[in-house]
């Protein structure tokens, strides 16, 4: 009987489970909510949008764009009136209270647009908190200003340090009025 011990059923479901569980290992921390499927007015899992000043004739705006999109059914949506401050929304990718986040290396991809004032940048952005919850680590994965509001790919390798407690991405509209887009974020080896 030729390959006996891998054709028996519940050895090659151990074997799969096993690569399954090594390849998950090897992309990095998934991105939950990265492709916006979840949500109603505003994604979920995303931070309240911060903003630095009060400048602006409105406050920050988070949503769920569902007419703007790379892949349906949404994008993420950020609209910032303030012409001089930042305004941001965060994502816990992975944290861990009790102990601290493996190192790795990985790569993160997504798509991104801004459409905005002359002056205005949008950030797209990894970050970690470290044991005390400051940042000890930032990693910018893209920028993009005012270009033509057409959507770019980006693809951004990353490697975590020792130590952090929290993961998180940011989106980030710095130095202008405008709307960034988010969409397709993701981890891969």
């Amino acid at each position: 009987m030729k390959n006996s011990l891998l054709s028996s059923s519940p050895i090659r479901l151990a074997l799969l489970a096993s690569a399954l569980a090594v390849s998950s290992v090897l992309a990095g921390p998934d991105i939950p909510n990265g492709n916006m499927i979840e949500g109603e007015e505003t994604p979920f899992g995303w931070s309240k949008p911060w903003q630095s000043k009060e400048d602006a004739a409105e406050p920050a705006k988070l949503t769920l764009d569902k007419e703007e999109f790379v892949s349906e059914p949404a994008s993420l949506k950020l609209t910032s009136n303030s012409e001089t401050g930042q305004v941001s929304t965060q994502l816990v990718v992975t944290e861990s209270p009790e102990g601290t986040v493996a190192a790795e290396t990985f790569t993160v991809s997504g798509q991104v647009k801004f459409s905005g004032n002359s002056t205005g940048i949008a950030v797209v952005a990894i970050t970690g908190l470290g044991p005390d919850w400051k940042q000890t680590f930032r990693k910018d994965l893209t920028s993009a200003r005012n270009a033509g509001s057409k959507w770019t790919s980006f693809s951004t390798p990353v490697t975590l340090p020792d130590g952090l407690k929290r993961v998180l991405i940011e989106v980030s509209i710095v130095e202008g009025e405008g709307t960034v887009w988010v969409d397709d974020l993701k981890t891969e080896d």
